[in-house]
């Protein structure tokens, strides 16, 4: 797919969902998580295909009426364990690997590095977890950084 078409698809996906999904449910005072949002087109078609990161931003903005999650966190880990965590899942569930899982790990390296890129430009929304250890200490990491968030919303109001 030519990395233009997906940044494309990508942002009309997610115009879609902000405008089903996501603002409805703003709307009603409701907590929203979302697996992936304007960072991982940032990461995924800039540093991952090497699109203009200006074009990503500007379209998704456009696609999203500019809005932004609150917190995001990145479970960060390197690419090699990562891609093995997934393929013994993916087996488990007799699935097969997507177009994008199967792309060299080169590919995966970029897309880590942008991920951690954006994440050092934005510290004060984005934060990153080590996700190499122990589920149950990465589960609880983020549940700290999830009720900071809470407590933060909470008190502002």
């Amino acid at each position: 797919m030519f990395s233009k078409t997906e940044v494309l698809l990508y942002a009309a996906a997610r115009a879609q969902l902000v405008d089903e999904v996501i603002n409805p449910a703003l709307e009603e005072g409701k907590v929203v998580i979302c697996d992936r949002y304007l960072d991982s087109s940032i990461a995924y078609q800039s540093f991952g295909l090497g699109e203009n990161p200006d074009f990503i931003r500007k379209v998704n903005e456009e696609a999203t009426g500019e809005l932004y999650p609150d917190l995001t966190l990145i479970l960060d880990v390197e690419p090699e364990t990562g891609l093995a965590r997934l393929k013994e899942r993916l087996s488990q569930e007799s699935v097969d690997e997507d177009r994008i899982e199967k792309k060299d790990m080169e590919y995966h390296k970029r897309v880590r590095q942008g991920y951690l890129f954006i994440a050092r430009l934005q510290g004060d929304r984005i934060k990153t977890i080590k996700a190499d250890g122990d589920k149950e200490a990465v589960h609880q990491e983020i549940i700290i950084e999830a009720e900071k968030l809470l407590l933060q919303k909470k008190f502002a109001h």
